[in-house]
């Protein structure tokens, strides 16, 4: 599976307010980096961005001014609004180097219980994966339509695609069926504990170069 081409330019981070005009300009200021090679800064440009995000596209190819690179979507930062968005990170990997990201749920289907009274309860809407960077699903469809009242499903008995393994918690509730009034039981602990990353790599000094709002207003 082939990641899909981004053509981005290169910038020179000057601080908020150069990056502001470069949002103004249909430019979303973003880092690349990781992957044992320094820190780059681009220009990225708005609209062909959002189209690949409406389409859930993480990992791409960027191009660099001719220099590509594979690089996964690590994060999108927006406004206080949640409207405009401010600055991406982009994190380099290697395709043929396992990684590990967070996969969200979709369920399914009319769970049985509901017509006798029960209520459907999906404590956690994403899981943790592993696999290859240009293989990483949209996400996981979990069918529920047959589940009834009493009934619970589990993080180990989702249908995964080929090559691709668990890494939350086998035992995490992914769904359950109970009474009204009745509490479900307890998410296991830790799955909720914020978003996987796929390297252990310190946050790099881009986000630090003033582009944020409130560096703006300063």
């Amino acid at each position: 599976m082939k990641a899909e081409v981004l053509k981005v330019k290169n910038r020179e981070p000057k601080g908020g307010r150069s990056a502001a005009r470069m949002r103004r300009g249909s430019e979303i200021p973003a880092v690349l980096y990781g992957g044992g090679s320094s820190v780059v800064h681009v220009a990225v440009p708005l609209i062909p961005f959002q189209e690949l995000l409406r389409r859930h596209k993480r990992v791409l190819t960027l191009d660099v001014e001719g220099s590509q690179s594979l690089a996964f979507l690590k994060d999108v930062q927006h406004d206080a609004f949640g409207d405009t968005i401010v600055h991406i990170d982009f994190l380099r990997v290697d395709e043929k180097k396992r990684i590990t990201v967070r996969v969200p749920l979709l369920f399914s289907g009319h769970p049985k219980g509901l017509s006798n009274g029960g209520e459907f309860v999906h404590p956690i809407s994403e899981v943790d994966v592993e696999c290859l960077p240009t293989f990483i699903p949209e996400s996981i469809k979990v069918v529920v339509d047959h589940m009834d009242i009493g009934m619970t499903m589990h993080a180990r008995e989702l249908q995964l695609p080929e090559n691709v393994v668990l890494k939350t918690d086998a035992e995490a509730i992914v769904a359950t069926v109970h009474m009204k009034g009745l509490e479900p039981e307890p998410v296991v602990a830790g799955v909720e504990a914020g978003p996987a990353e796929p390297e252990r790599i310190a946050k790099p000094a881009a986000e630090l170069e003033g582009e944020t709002d409130e560096k703006e207003k300063k």
